[in-house]
């Protein structure tokens, strides 16, 4: 098996680009996705496999927490961020933005 170490999130960036997906986050949130798994990683003890395609499937950034449980409630069933966070994985980011993962 080949692994690719990706060292920091500009790299991260590099190679989104490279799959023609530079613009599927922000500039923020890159950076806090690439903490988020480089800290995950190194949690495990075991390199995670880095895939452009799993990331975009499985996180996606929303500008506000209220977006984000808009998105996931509706009126007669709304959804809080703390509901969010046992259904997934929620990282705010400074601005007020948030990236979620189920």
């Amino acid at each position: 098996m080949l692994v690719q170490t990706i060292k920091s999130a500009s790299h991260m960036r590099d190679e989104f680009q490279r799959y023609g997906r530079k613009d599927q986050f922000s500039y923020n949130a890159y950076d806090y996705l690439f903490d988020y798994l480089w800290d995950l990683a190194e949690g495990c003890a075991q390199p995670i496999e880095f895939d452009v395609i799993a990331i975009c499937c499985e996180w996606g950034e929303y500008d506000s927490a209220e977006e984000l449980c808009n998105q996931y409630g509706t009126e007669q069933f709304p959804v809080s961020l703390e509901d969010l966070e046992v259904r997934g994985t929620l990282i705010r980011m400074d601005g007020g933005g948030v990236l979620f993962s189920e």
